[in-house]
């Protein structure tokens, strides 16, 4: 990530989506959902959220165990697993299930989708970087 990237303990400006880190990485997702998902526009909070979360992965290089918790059915997971990270996404909402294996089969991916409600991960402590 580059020095100059904006950091403010959470909190963000509309500006700070047009700073070249964070622009990169967003026109990147506006690409891989209108892939997997045939949509072009990002949500409203995902705009900030898939940007800001990949930037800061490149500072990490030892975080390869990833969980996208509430996933539904979007582009994030399977982008993260393409680039190598071993990716776990769920949802209580278990539909994007049979899509998820289906997508990791055919593109041979660290992916695996779990029916789980966030209240109550069944998730054993230390199992996500």
């Amino acid at each position: 990530m580059s020095r100059d990237f904006p950091r403010r303990n959470g909190f963000a400006r509309r500006d700070d989506l047009e700073h070249p880190v964070l622009a990169s990485h967003r026109n990147r997702c506006v690409e891989e959902n209108r892939r997997f998902c045939g949509a072009s526009a990002l949500g409203w909070s995902r705009q900030w959220e898939y940007p800001y979360v990949l930037s800061h992965l490149d500072d990490q290089p030892d975080t390869r165990r990833i969980l996208d918790a509430g996933s539904g059915w979007r582009f994030f997971a399977p982008t993260l697993a393409r680039q190598g990270f071993d990716v776990t996404a769920c949802d209580v909402d278990g539909s994007a299930k049979s899509r998820y294996r289906q997508l990791a089969r055919k593109e041979n991916l660290a992916l695996r989708f779990d029916v789980e409600d966030l209240a109550a991960l069944s998730y054993e402590d230390g199992r996500f970087d």
